[in-house]
C-alpha cells in the first residue's frame, strides 16, 4: 500500500527533471486562497500478487483513495484520475495486442475474464471492492510510457503500459465509497475526498518468478483538476519494491 499526504513544502525531491507546467490563472480572490493556506494532496493505492489458481497468477491493482485539502471557498474538484504504469519487461504478459496468446486478462461484468482487445482502448471491469457495481471503466494504453526511466528519472529505461481510472462529478450510480465528498476545513475552506477509486484484478499464465518474488516495476500518477483550471499532479511508488526509483515514494509535479 502506498500512502502519501503532503503539501507544497514537500516539493521537491527530484522534481527538477520534469517539464515545466503552466497553471491556468485563478478567479479565486487572493484573500480567500491565503486564509486556507497551501493546497495539500493525499492518496493511497497498491499493487500486489493476489492468488494462484486454475493455472493463472492473479494480481490486484487498487486505485485507492484520492483527495485535496484546504480548498478555498467556491473552488470545486472537476476531475480525478489515477494511472498505474507497469513495466513491459517485468510484466511479460503485457505484450498482448490481439486478445489472444500470452496476454493479460481483466475481470469484467458477469465475473468473466476477458483479454484486452488491442494496444489501446477502454473496458468495463468489476470493482472488486464494490462487487455489486459494474459500471467502472478502465482506459489502457500498451505503450503508455516507452523508454521511461521511472517517475524520478533514476532507473534504466523500461517500456510501461498505463491503466487509468477517472472520476468526474457527472458520474452516476457510484457506490458511496467512490463519491466525491467535501468536508469543512475551517475558515470557509474545505477538504475533498474519494474514499476508494476502485480496484480490479488481472490474471496471466507466465511471469512465475515475478509472482513468487513479489518483484515488479510499477508507479502511479495522481491528478486532480480544480474548477480554477489548476491541475495537481503527483507520482507515487513503493520504494520497498522499486528501490530504483528512490526512497521518497513520491514526487510532486504541479
Amino acid at each position: 500500500m502506498i500512502e502519501t499526504t503532503f503539501n507544497r513544502r514537500d516539493l521537491a525531491k527530484g522534481a527538477a527533471w520534469a517539464a515545466p507546467v503552466i497553471v491556468a490563472s485563478s478567479a479565486v480572490p487572493v484573500y480567500a486562497a491565503s486564509r486556507c493556506g497551501q493546497l495539500g494532496r493525499t492518496s493511497s493505492n497498491g499493487f500486489s500478487p493476489n492468488t494462484y489458481s486454475d493455472g493463472y497468477h492473479k494480481y490486484k491493482i487498487s486505485f485507492g483513495m484520492m483527495g485535496v485539502n484546504s480548498l478555498p471557498p467556491g473552488v470545486t474538484v472537476e476531475k480525478v484520475s489515477v494511472t498505474w504504469y507497469m513495466s513491459h519487461k517485468d510484466f511479460r504478459w503485457l505484450n498482448n495486442t490481439t486478445g489472444t496468446g500470452n496476454g493479460g486478462e481483466v475481470q469484467v461484468t458477469g465475473n468473466a475474464w476477458g483479454a484486452f482487445p488491442g494496444s489501446t482502448g477502454s473496458t468495463n471491469f468489476i470493482d472488486s471492492k464494490n462487487s455489486n457495481w459494474l459500471g467502472n471503466r478502465l482506459t489502457y494504453n500498451q505503450n503508455g510510457a516507452l523508454g521511461n526511466r521511472g517517475p524520478a528519472g533514476t532507473d534504466v529505461a523500461h517500456d510501461y503500459t498505463s491503466y487509468t481510472n477517472t472520476w468526474t462529478p457527472q458520474q452516476t450510480g457510484n457506490p458511496a465509497s467512490r463519491r466525491g465528498v467535501y468536508s469543512d476545513a475551517g475558515n470557509g475552506c474545505r477538504n475533498f475526498r474519494i474514499a476508494e477509486m476502485g480496484e480490479f484484478h488481472f490474471r496471466e499464465r507466465t511471469a512465475t518468478s515475478l509472482y513468487n518474488d513479489n518483484r515488479w516495476r510499477a508507479w502511479s500518477a495522481h491528478e486532480i483538476t480544480l474548477s480554477t483550471g489548476q491541475v495537481l499532479l503527483w507520482y507515487t511508488w513503493d520504494p520497498r519494491y522499486t528501490p530504483e526509483f528512490g526512497s521518497s515514494g513520491f514526487i510532486r509535479i504541479s
